[in-house]
Protein backbone atom coordinates (compact mmCIF):
# COMPACT_ATOMS: atom_id res chain seq x y z
CA UNK A 1 0.00 0.00 0.00
CA UNK A 2 1.37 3.42 -0.96
CA UNK A 3 1.97 6.03 1.77
CA UNK A 4 2.05 9.78 1.14
CA UNK A 5 4.38 12.16 2.96
CA UNK A 6 3.14 15.74 2.70
CA UNK A 7 5.70 18.56 2.56
CA UNK A 8 5.53 22.32 2.43
CA UNK A 9 6.25 21.94 -1.29
CA UNK A 10 5.06 18.85 -3.12
CA UNK A 11 4.65 15.36 -1.73
CA UNK A 12 6.56 12.10 -1.73
CA UNK A 13 4.74 8.82 -2.21
CA UNK A 14 6.28 5.71 -0.68
CA UNK A 15 5.62 2.63 -2.83
CA UNK A 16 5.98 -0.75 -1.16
CA UNK A 17 7.81 -3.38 -3.17
CA UNK A 18 6.02 -6.65 -3.85
CA UNK A 19 9.36 -8.43 -4.05
CA UNK A 20 10.41 -10.03 -0.74
CA UNK A 21 13.55 -8.45 0.65
CA UNK A 22 13.41 -5.40 -1.62
CA UNK A 23 12.91 -1.98 -0.05
CA UNK A 24 10.33 0.64 -1.08
CA UNK A 25 10.68 3.16 -3.89
CA UNK A 26 9.63 6.83 -3.78
CA UNK A 27 7.72 8.99 -6.25
CA UNK A 28 7.91 12.81 -5.99
CA UNK A 29 5.05 15.01 -7.18
CA UNK A 30 4.24 18.73 -7.02
CA UNK A 31 1.83 21.37 -8.28
CA UNK A 32 3.50 23.74 -10.76
CA UNK A 33 2.93 27.51 -10.95
CA UNK A 34 0.68 26.83 -13.94
CA UNK A 35 -1.70 24.77 -11.78
CA UNK A 36 -0.73 21.46 -13.37
CA UNK A 37 0.60 18.45 -11.47
CA UNK A 38 4.06 17.15 -12.29
CA UNK A 39 5.87 14.05 -11.12
CA UNK A 40 9.22 12.34 -11.45
CA UNK A 41 10.21 8.74 -12.10
CA UNK A 42 10.57 6.74 -8.90
CA UNK A 43 13.66 6.97 -6.69
CA UNK A 44 15.33 4.29 -4.61
CA UNK A 45 15.57 6.51 -1.52
CA UNK A 46 13.46 9.14 0.19
CA UNK A 47 16.45 11.49 0.22
CA UNK A 48 16.81 11.34 -3.57
CA UNK A 49 13.13 12.15 -4.06
CA UNK A 50 13.38 15.01 -1.56
CA UNK A 51 16.49 16.42 -3.25
CA UNK A 52 14.65 16.41 -6.59
CA UNK A 53 11.74 18.38 -5.11
CA UNK A 54 14.12 20.86 -3.44
CA UNK A 55 15.77 21.45 -6.82
CA UNK A 56 12.41 22.10 -8.50
CA UNK A 57 11.36 24.43 -5.67
CA UNK A 58 14.56 26.43 -6.16
CA UNK A 59 13.92 26.72 -9.89
CA UNK A 60 10.46 28.12 -9.18
CA UNK A 61 11.83 30.58 -6.59
CA UNK A 62 14.48 31.89 -8.99
CA UNK A 63 11.94 31.99 -11.84
CA UNK A 64 13.91 29.63 -14.08
CA UNK A 65 11.21 26.99 -14.00
CA UNK A 66 9.11 26.45 -17.13
CA UNK A 67 6.41 23.92 -18.09
CA UNK A 68 8.51 22.77 -21.04
CA UNK A 69 11.54 22.18 -18.85
CA UNK A 70 9.43 20.41 -16.21
CA UNK A 71 7.83 18.19 -18.83
CA UNK A 72 11.24 17.21 -20.18
CA UNK A 73 12.29 16.27 -16.67
CA UNK A 74 9.29 14.07 -16.10
CA UNK A 75 9.04 12.41 -19.49
CA UNK A 76 9.98 8.77 -19.10
CA UNK A 77 11.83 6.78 -21.66
CA UNK A 78 9.71 4.23 -23.48
CA UNK A 79 9.46 1.28 -21.12
CA UNK A 80 9.47 -2.42 -21.87
CA UNK A 81 6.19 -4.32 -21.47
CA UNK A 82 5.32 -5.48 -18.00
CA UNK A 83 6.07 -9.07 -17.12
CA UNK A 84 2.33 -9.89 -17.13
CA UNK A 85 1.87 -8.36 -20.60
CA UNK A 86 4.83 -10.16 -22.14
CA UNK A 87 3.95 -13.49 -20.47
CA UNK A 88 0.44 -13.35 -21.93
CA UNK A 89 1.92 -12.52 -25.35
CA UNK A 90 4.12 -15.61 -25.06
CA UNK A 91 1.14 -17.81 -24.21
CA UNK A 92 -0.94 -16.51 -27.13
CA UNK A 93 1.97 -16.87 -29.57
CA UNK A 94 2.57 -20.45 -28.46
CA UNK A 95 -1.12 -21.29 -28.91
CA UNK A 96 -1.08 -19.87 -32.45
CA UNK A 97 2.21 -21.33 -33.69
CA UNK A 98 1.79 -23.62 -36.70
CA UNK A 99 3.90 -26.49 -35.30
CA UNK A 100 2.90 -28.11 -32.01
CA UNK A 101 0.59 -25.32 -30.83
CA UNK A 102 0.13 -24.99 -27.08
CA UNK A 103 -2.87 -26.91 -25.76
CA UNK A 104 -5.64 -24.85 -24.15
CA UNK A 105 -5.29 -26.83 -20.91
CA UNK A 106 -1.54 -26.10 -20.79
CA UNK A 107 -2.22 -22.41 -21.45
CA UNK A 108 -4.66 -22.43 -18.55
CA UNK A 109 -2.00 -23.99 -16.31
CA UNK A 110 0.44 -21.23 -17.28
CA UNK A 111 -2.14 -18.56 -16.50
CA UNK A 112 -2.80 -20.24 -13.17
CA UNK A 113 0.92 -20.04 -12.37
CA UNK A 114 0.86 -16.35 -13.27
CA UNK A 115 -2.20 -15.71 -11.13
CA UNK A 116 -1.02 -17.60 -8.05
CA UNK A 117 2.73 -17.07 -8.05
CA UNK A 118 4.17 -14.60 -10.53
CA UNK A 119 1.75 -11.73 -11.12
CA UNK A 120 1.44 -10.73 -7.42
CA UNK A 121 5.19 -10.03 -7.44
CA UNK A 122 6.28 -9.32 -11.03
CA UNK A 123 3.03 -8.64 -12.91
CA UNK A 124 3.22 -4.82 -13.04
CA UNK A 125 7.01 -4.59 -13.27
CA UNK A 126 8.57 -3.67 -16.62
CA UNK A 127 10.22 -6.88 -17.67
CA UNK A 128 13.59 -5.18 -18.18
CA UNK A 129 13.65 -4.06 -14.53
CA UNK A 130 13.43 -7.55 -13.03
CA UNK A 131 16.81 -8.49 -11.62
CA UNK A 132 18.45 -11.76 -10.68
CA UNK A 133 18.13 -10.71 -7.03
CA UNK A 134 14.38 -10.16 -7.47
CA UNK A 135 13.94 -13.66 -8.88
CA UNK A 136 16.07 -15.24 -6.16
CA UNK A 137 14.12 -13.45 -3.41
CA UNK A 138 10.77 -14.51 -4.88
CA UNK A 139 11.91 -18.12 -5.32
CA UNK A 140 13.14 -18.32 -1.72
CA UNK A 141 9.86 -16.88 -0.39
CA UNK A 142 7.76 -19.12 -2.61
CA UNK A 143 9.71 -22.25 -1.69
CA UNK A 144 9.12 -21.46 1.99
CA UNK A 145 5.38 -21.93 1.43
CA UNK A 146 6.00 -25.70 1.16
CA UNK A 147 4.51 -26.01 -2.33
CA UNK A 148 7.62 -27.20 -4.19
CA UNK A 149 5.87 -28.36 -7.35
CA UNK A 150 3.96 -25.09 -7.71
CA UNK A 151 7.16 -23.09 -7.18
CA UNK A 152 9.10 -25.25 -9.64
CA UNK A 153 6.44 -25.01 -12.34
CA UNK A 154 6.13 -21.23 -11.95
CA UNK A 155 9.91 -20.84 -12.12
CA UNK A 156 10.18 -23.00 -15.23
CA UNK A 157 7.49 -20.94 -16.95
CA UNK A 158 9.09 -17.65 -15.90
CA UNK A 159 12.45 -18.89 -17.16
CA UNK A 160 10.92 -19.69 -20.57
CA UNK A 161 9.28 -16.24 -20.75
CA UNK A 162 12.58 -14.55 -19.93
CA UNK A 163 14.36 -16.61 -22.60
CA UNK A 164 11.86 -15.33 -25.17
CA UNK A 165 12.42 -11.79 -23.92
CA UNK A 166 16.16 -12.22 -24.52
CA UNK A 167 15.51 -13.59 -28.02
CA UNK A 168 13.25 -10.60 -28.72
CA UNK A 169 16.05 -8.28 -27.50
CA UNK A 170 13.77 -6.78 -24.86
CA UNK A 171 16.23 -7.72 -22.10
CA UNK A 172 19.97 -8.29 -22.31
CA UNK A 173 20.14 -11.43 -20.17
CA UNK A 174 17.90 -13.90 -18.39
CA UNK A 175 17.59 -13.09 -14.64
CA UNK A 176 16.39 -16.61 -13.83
CA UNK A 177 19.55 -18.15 -12.42
CA UNK A 178 18.46 -19.79 -9.17
CA UNK A 179 20.91 -22.67 -8.57
CA UNK A 180 19.25 -26.06 -8.96
CA UNK A 181 15.81 -24.59 -9.62
CA UNK A 182 15.30 -25.74 -13.22
CA UNK A 183 14.50 -29.32 -12.39
CA UNK A 184 11.13 -30.31 -11.00
CA UNK A 185 11.26 -31.62 -7.44
CA UNK A 186 10.41 -35.22 -6.73
CA UNK A 187 6.65 -35.48 -6.23
CA UNK A 188 5.52 -35.66 -2.64
CA UNK A 189 3.08 -38.40 -3.55
CA UNK A 190 4.54 -41.67 -4.71
CA UNK A 191 2.06 -43.48 -6.99
CA UNK A 192 0.34 -46.37 -5.25
CA UNK A 193 -1.19 -49.55 -6.62
CA UNK A 194 -3.85 -51.86 -5.28
CA UNK A 195 -3.52 -55.60 -4.94
CA UNK A 196 -6.12 -57.82 -6.61
CA UNK A 197 -7.97 -58.29 -3.31
CA UNK A 198 -7.82 -54.56 -2.51
CA UNK A 199 -9.09 -53.69 -6.00
CA UNK A 200 -12.01 -56.08 -5.56
CA UNK A 201 -12.97 -54.49 -2.22
CA UNK A 202 -12.40 -51.00 -3.62
CA UNK A 203 -14.78 -51.57 -6.53
CA UNK A 204 -17.42 -53.13 -4.30
CA UNK A 205 -17.47 -49.95 -2.17
CA UNK A 206 -17.74 -47.55 -5.12
CA UNK A 207 -21.29 -46.34 -5.93
CA UNK A 208 -22.68 -48.51 -8.75
CA UNK A 209 -23.28 -45.56 -11.10
CA UNK A 210 -19.55 -44.74 -11.15
CA UNK A 211 -18.11 -48.24 -10.84
CA UNK A 212 -17.61 -48.88 -14.57
CA UNK A 213 -15.52 -45.72 -15.32
CA UNK A 214 -13.29 -46.52 -12.35
CA UNK A 215 -12.98 -50.13 -13.52
CA UNK A 216 -11.88 -48.87 -16.93
CA UNK A 217 -9.20 -46.74 -15.25
CA UNK A 218 -8.00 -49.60 -13.04
CA UNK A 219 -7.94 -52.35 -15.68
CA UNK A 220 -6.97 -50.34 -18.78
CA UNK A 221 -4.56 -47.75 -17.34
CA UNK A 222 -6.50 -44.73 -18.56
CA UNK A 223 -6.39 -41.22 -17.13
CA UNK A 224 -9.50 -39.70 -15.59
CA UNK A 225 -9.90 -37.25 -18.49
CA UNK A 226 -9.49 -40.07 -21.02
CA UNK A 227 -12.15 -42.21 -19.33
CA UNK A 228 -14.57 -39.30 -19.12
CA UNK A 229 -13.85 -38.39 -22.76
CA UNK A 230 -14.78 -41.83 -24.14
CA UNK A 231 -17.55 -41.91 -26.74
CA UNK A 232 -19.91 -44.78 -27.43
CA UNK A 233 -18.15 -45.51 -30.71
CA UNK A 234 -14.77 -45.80 -28.96
CA UNK A 235 -15.78 -49.07 -27.27
CA UNK A 236 -16.25 -52.52 -28.80
CA UNK A 237 -17.53 -54.48 -25.84
CA UNK A 238 -17.59 -57.79 -27.72
CA UNK A 239 -13.81 -57.79 -28.19
CA UNK A 240 -13.02 -55.47 -25.26
CA UNK A 241 -11.29 -53.05 -27.65
CA UNK A 242 -11.19 -49.43 -26.41
CA UNK A 243 -9.81 -46.66 -28.63
CA UNK A 244 -8.45 -43.60 -26.84
CA UNK A 245 -8.57 -40.50 -29.04
CA UNK A 246 -9.43 -37.63 -26.72
CA UNK A 247 -9.61 -36.41 -23.15
CA UNK A 248 -11.82 -33.85 -21.46
CA UNK A 249 -10.83 -30.93 -19.23
CA UNK A 250 -12.87 -28.18 -17.62
CA UNK A 251 -11.43 -24.71 -18.23
CA UNK A 252 -13.09 -21.49 -17.09
CA UNK A 253 -16.35 -23.34 -16.48
CA UNK A 254 -16.45 -24.92 -19.93
CA UNK A 255 -15.59 -28.45 -21.02
CA UNK A 256 -12.82 -28.76 -23.57
CA UNK A 257 -12.09 -31.93 -25.55
CA UNK A 258 -8.47 -32.32 -26.62
CA UNK A 259 -6.39 -34.94 -28.35
CA UNK A 260 -3.64 -36.59 -26.28
CA UNK A 261 -0.39 -34.61 -26.01
CA UNK A 262 1.66 -37.20 -27.93
CA UNK A 263 1.07 -39.73 -30.69
CA UNK A 264 1.58 -42.46 -28.10
CA UNK A 265 -1.44 -41.09 -26.23
CA UNK A 266 -3.70 -42.02 -29.16
CA UNK A 267 -3.86 -45.75 -28.55
CA UNK A 268 -5.90 -48.92 -28.26
CA UNK A 269 -6.29 -50.94 -25.08
CA UNK A 270 -8.27 -54.06 -24.27
CA UNK A 271 -10.60 -54.61 -21.35
CA UNK A 272 -10.45 -57.99 -19.59
CA UNK A 273 -13.42 -60.35 -19.85
CA UNK A 274 -14.69 -59.44 -16.38
CA UNK A 275 -15.18 -55.82 -17.52
CA UNK A 276 -16.81 -56.49 -20.88
CA UNK A 277 -20.28 -57.33 -19.56
CA UNK A 278 -20.36 -54.05 -17.62
CA UNK A 279 -19.15 -52.15 -20.69
CA UNK A 280 -21.81 -53.83 -22.82
CA UNK A 281 -24.56 -52.73 -20.43
CA UNK A 282 -23.18 -49.18 -20.36
CA UNK A 283 -22.89 -48.94 -24.16
CA UNK A 284 -26.37 -50.34 -24.73
CA UNK A 285 -27.94 -48.02 -22.14
CA UNK A 286 -26.19 -44.96 -23.55
CA UNK A 287 -26.94 -45.92 -27.17
CA UNK A 288 -30.63 -46.10 -26.30
CA UNK A 289 -30.55 -42.81 -24.37
CA UNK A 290 -28.63 -41.07 -27.17
CA UNK A 291 -30.93 -42.37 -29.93
CA UNK A 292 -28.12 -44.42 -31.44
CA UNK A 293 -25.84 -41.36 -31.76
CA UNK A 294 -22.51 -43.13 -31.33
CA UNK A 295 -20.55 -39.89 -31.08
CA UNK A 296 -22.18 -39.21 -27.71
CA UNK A 297 -20.22 -39.65 -24.50
CA UNK A 298 -20.17 -43.05 -22.82
CA UNK A 299 -20.10 -41.64 -19.29
CA UNK A 300 -22.09 -38.50 -18.53
CA UNK A 301 -23.34 -36.29 -15.74
CA UNK A 302 -26.88 -36.68 -14.39
CA UNK A 303 -28.29 -34.68 -17.31
CA UNK A 304 -27.20 -37.41 -19.75
CA UNK A 305 -25.32 -34.93 -21.97
CA UNK A 306 -22.54 -33.17 -20.08
CA UNK A 307 -19.24 -34.89 -19.38
CA UNK A 308 -18.84 -36.56 -16.03
CA UNK A 309 -17.07 -34.05 -13.77
CA UNK A 310 -13.73 -35.11 -12.31
CA UNK A 311 -14.86 -34.16 -8.80
CA UNK A 312 -17.87 -36.48 -9.06
CA UNK A 313 -15.63 -39.38 -10.03
CA UNK A 314 -13.28 -38.47 -7.21
CA UNK A 315 -16.12 -38.52 -4.66
CA UNK A 316 -16.95 -42.06 -5.74
CA UNK A 317 -13.26 -42.96 -5.55
CA UNK A 318 -13.05 -41.69 -1.95
CA UNK A 319 -15.59 -44.30 -0.86
CA UNK A 320 -13.54 -47.03 -2.49
CA UNK A 321 -10.24 -46.02 -0.97
CA UNK A 322 -11.84 -45.70 2.48
CA UNK A 323 -12.99 -49.31 2.19
CA UNK A 324 -9.42 -50.53 1.66
CA UNK A 325 -7.87 -48.06 4.12
CA UNK A 326 -5.68 -46.30 1.54
CA UNK A 327 -6.14 -42.62 2.52
CA UNK A 328 -3.55 -41.25 0.06
CA UNK A 329 -4.68 -43.23 -2.99
CA UNK A 330 -5.62 -40.98 -5.93
CA UNK A 331 -7.79 -41.70 -8.96
CA UNK A 332 -4.64 -41.30 -11.06
CA UNK A 333 -3.02 -44.13 -9.08
CA UNK A 334 -5.41 -46.57 -10.72
CA UNK A 335 -3.11 -46.29 -13.74
CA UNK A 336 -0.28 -47.75 -11.70
CA UNK A 337 -2.63 -50.48 -10.50
CA UNK A 338 -3.34 -51.39 -14.15
CA UNK A 339 0.37 -51.34 -15.02
CA UNK A 340 1.29 -53.45 -12.00
CA UNK A 341 -1.40 -56.03 -12.71
CA UNK A 342 -0.26 -56.22 -16.34
CA UNK A 343 3.38 -56.64 -15.29
CA UNK A 344 2.43 -59.41 -12.87
CA UNK A 345 0.84 -61.24 -15.79
CA UNK A 346 4.08 -61.00 -17.78
CA UNK A 347 3.59 -57.82 -19.82
CA UNK A 348 6.83 -56.29 -21.11
CA UNK A 349 7.90 -52.71 -20.49
CA UNK A 350 7.05 -51.88 -24.10
CA UNK A 351 3.55 -53.33 -23.74
CA UNK A 352 2.94 -51.36 -20.55
CA UNK A 353 4.19 -48.19 -22.26
CA UNK A 354 1.66 -48.72 -25.05
CA UNK A 355 -1.16 -49.33 -22.57
CA UNK A 356 -0.39 -46.15 -20.60
CA UNK A 357 0.40 -44.03 -23.66
CA UNK A 358 3.94 -43.27 -22.46
CA UNK A 359 6.78 -42.34 -24.77
CA UNK A 360 9.60 -43.06 -22.30
CA UNK A 361 10.33 -46.26 -20.36
CA UNK A 362 9.65 -44.66 -16.97
CA UNK A 363 7.20 -47.47 -16.33
CA UNK A 364 10.20 -49.80 -16.14
CA UNK A 365 10.25 -49.08 -12.42
CA UNK A 366 6.65 -50.27 -12.14
CA UNK A 367 7.54 -53.36 -14.13
CA UNK A 368 10.60 -53.95 -11.99
CA UNK A 369 8.61 -53.69 -8.76
CA UNK A 370 6.01 -56.09 -10.10
CA UNK A 371 8.71 -58.49 -11.30
CA UNK A 372 10.32 -58.43 -7.87
CA UNK A 373 6.99 -59.34 -6.30
CA UNK A 374 6.62 -62.21 -8.79
CA UNK A 375 10.10 -63.43 -7.86
CA UNK A 376 9.14 -63.35 -4.18
CA UNK A 377 6.01 -65.38 -4.97
CA UNK A 378 8.08 -67.88 -6.96
CA UNK A 379 10.53 -68.18 -4.08
CA UNK A 380 7.65 -68.80 -1.69
CA UNK A 381 6.22 -71.48 -3.95
CA UNK A 382 9.69 -73.06 -4.21
CA UNK A 383 9.85 -73.11 -0.42
CA UNK A 384 6.51 -74.91 -0.34
CA UNK A 385 7.61 -77.44 -2.97
CA UNK A 386 10.93 -78.19 -1.34
CA UNK A 387 9.37 -78.28 2.07
CA UNK A 388 7.19 -81.09 0.75
CA UNK A 389 10.23 -82.88 -0.68
CA UNK A 390 12.03 -82.57 2.62
CA UNK A 391 9.00 -83.90 4.47
CA UNK A 392 8.91 -86.95 2.16
CA UNK A 393 12.64 -87.53 2.60
CA UNK A 394 12.38 -87.29 6.38
CA UNK A 395 9.48 -89.78 6.38
CA UNK A 396 11.51 -92.22 4.28
CA UNK A 397 14.50 -91.89 6.60
CA UNK A 398 12.28 -92.43 9.63
CA UNK A 399 10.74 -95.50 7.95
CA UNK A 400 14.13 -97.00 7.19
CA UNK A 401 15.28 -96.37 10.76
CA UNK A 402 12.18 -98.07 12.10
CA UNK A 403 12.66 -101.10 9.85
CA UNK A 404 16.28 -101.46 10.88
Amino acid sequence: MARHRKRQFGEIQELESRIPGRGPRYRARYMGPDGRRYSAPTFESFGAAEAWLNNVQAEIRFEIWSPEKASRKTVKKPTAPTFAEFAETCIVNRMNRPVKPLRASTAENYRKQLRLELDPVFGDMPIDQITEGDVNAWHKASAAKQHPTQTANAYLFMNSVMREAVEAKIIASNPCRVPGAKGKPAPKHEPESLSVVELRDYLRAVPERYRVPLMVAAFCGMRSGEVRGLRIRDVDYETGRITIQQGVNRIDGEYLFEKPKTKAGIRTVYAPELLRASLAAQVQARTKAANSARDRLLFTAQDGRSPLHSSVLREAHLKGRAAVDRPSLRVHDLRKTAATLAAQQGATVREIMVMLGHTTPEVAMIYQAAAEQRMKDIATRMDDVFAGVQDDQEQEEQGEAARS
